[in-house]
């Protein structure tokens, strides 16, 4: 089993329904957070690959028969939903910084421990939520001081009383 990140360096649409128009609902989770269903990625890896398949024979062995195709095998890949894990932010502190919170960071547990992701992965991922855990309203882990002033990180105009993580901090 393969982990992959994805990491929107422009702004990202993800629709829902059918046809060709971007003004669609946004996909969301259970949760009602941003993803990608594991659909619409495997459909545009598929059309990327199609593109570009020398050999339609393995085309065809990884991803599957076109609809209205009679299968003959199942598809080579499965995919998970594309989850958001972390968010930019406005910082007073560094400009820019990356959000995350304990529902994203269970889901990323939940994957990694799935697909087999690295151990390291997975206990920095349960250190994280052990120490937001411990954080009270207003309250924010930094992983850096470089992002505090004073006790407090400024994050999308929002002032938290901030504490920086373990080594990270030093």
């Amino acid at each position: 089993m393969v982990g992959l990140f994805i990491m929107a360096v422009t702004p990202l649409h993800v629709g829902m329904g059918a046809g060709e128009h971007v003004d669609l609902p946004h996909q969301r989770d259970e949760f009602g957070m941003p993803a990608i269903w594991a659909s619409s990625l495997k459909g545009a890896l598929k059309a990327h690959a199609r593109r570009r398949a020398a050999d339609r024979k393995i085309f065809v062995a990884v991803f599957g028969r076109d609809p209205g195709e009679a299968p003959d095998a199942a598809s080579g890949v499965t995919l998970l939903d594309a989850r958001l894990l972390l968010i930019p932010a406005r910082s007073l502190k560094g400009v820019w910084l990356y959000v995350t919170f304990p529902h994203a960071l269970r889901a990323a547990e939940i994957y990694a421990e799935a697909l087999g992701i690295s151990s390291d992965l997975r206990n920095a991922v349960r250190d994280a939520l052990d120490a937001a855990g411990k954080l009270g309203e207003g309250r924010a882990l930094v992983s850096s001081a470089r992002y505090v002033e004073e006790g407090k990180a400024y994050i999308n105009e929002v002032e938290l009383e901030a504490e920086v993580s373990g080594a990270a901090g030093r």
